[in-house]
C-alpha cells in the first residue's frame, strides 16, 4: 500500500473510473455511515425545518444520502474522467516518518494524481465539493439555502476529506495492530466475511499482475529403451 513510482503506476480507464464509482455508491459503509449521521443530525436537532420522528429522521437520511451520492459522482467519476485525473487515495505507509504522512494526507485535499502518473492540482475534489455545496440547495430547508451556507458546507467538506484522508492514511495501520489482540473467534468471521476490504473503495491497493508467471521448462528424461513408459496422468 506504498505509493507507487510513477514507472509503475497504471492509470484508470473511463470504465473502471465508471466502476469505482458503482462500487462506492452500492458499499455497505455508504448506508450505515449515512444511517448514523442522520440519527446523529436528529439527535442534535441539525436541520430543525425536517422536524423530529421517522419523517424527519427520513428527510435527513435522504439529504444526506443525497449528499454523498453527488459527491462520489461528481469527486469520483464525472470530474476525474473529464479532466484525467486519478479518484483514488494513496497511501504512503508505515515506512515514512509520522508527520511526513499527516502531512501528505491532509494535502491530498488539493493535490492528486493525473493519469499521466505526476502530481496536479486535485481540481475534481475541489470542484466537486462546491457543486454539491451549490446542488444541496435543491432539497435542504429553506432557511440553510443561500451562499453563505452553501460556503459553510463547502468548508465542511474539505475538512471532512482531510479527516478521511486521514483515516485511509492510518487506518490499516491501527486495524493491524488490532488483529494483534483480536479474539480467534473474531479472525475467522473476519475471514468469512471481508468487509475490511469493502468498506473504502477509494484507497489504492497495489495488486500482483494478473499475467502468469512462466515456469522455466524442465529438460525431458531419458528413460531407457527396455522400459514402456506409462500414459500420462492428466493433472487438474
Amino acid at each position: 500500500m506504498v505509493v507507487p513510482d510513477s514507472p509503475s503506476y497504471i492509470a484508470l480507464t473511463k470504465q473502471q473510473k465508471l466502476h469505482h464509482f458503482m462500487q462506492r455508491t452500492y458499499s455497505p459503509y455508504t448506508f450505515f455511515g449515512v444511517a448514523f449521521d442522520a440519527g446523529w443530525a436528529q439527535m442534535t436537532d441539525d436541520w430543525p425545518a425536517y422536524g423530529q420522528g421517522m419523517a424527519g429522521y427520513g428527510k435527513r437520511y435522504g439529504a444526506l444520502l443525497a449528499d454523498g451520492e453527488a459527491a462520489a459522482f461528481f469527486q469520483g467519476f464525472l470530474l476525474p474522467t473529464l479532466l484525467h485525473t486519478d479518484p483514488r487515495y494513496f497511501r504512503q505507509g508505515p515506512g515514512r516518518p509520522l508527520l511526513e504522512r499527516i502531512s501528505y494526507a491532509v494535502s491530498r485535499v488539493a493535490i492528486t494524481r493525473a493519469d499521466s502518473g505526476h502530481d496536479t492540482v486535485n481540481t475534481p475534489q475541489i470542484l466537486g465539493s462546491l457543486l454539491c455545496a451549490i446542488v444541496s440547495n435543491a432539497y435542504y430547508p429553506r432557511p440553510q439555502r443561500g451562499v453563505e451556507y452553501s460556503a459553510s458546507r463547502l468548508e465542511g467538506s474539505l475538512l471532512s476529506i482531510a479527516q478521511t484522508n486521514l483515516l485511509r492514511e492510518f487506518m490499516p495501520d491501527l486495524r493491524r495492530i488490532f488483529k494483534k489482540h483480536e479474539p480467534e473467534k473474531l479472525k475467522r468471521l473476519e475471514e468469512k466475511v471481508p468487509f475490511s476490504e469493502k468498506i473504502d473503495p477509494d484507497v489504492h491497493k497495489e495488486e500482483p499482475s494478473s499475467a502468469p508467471k512462466e515456469e522455466p521448462a524442465s529438460p525431458p528424461k531419458e528413460e531407457p529403451a527396455s522400459v514402456t513408459k506409462a500414459p500420462a496422468s492428466s493433472r487438474p
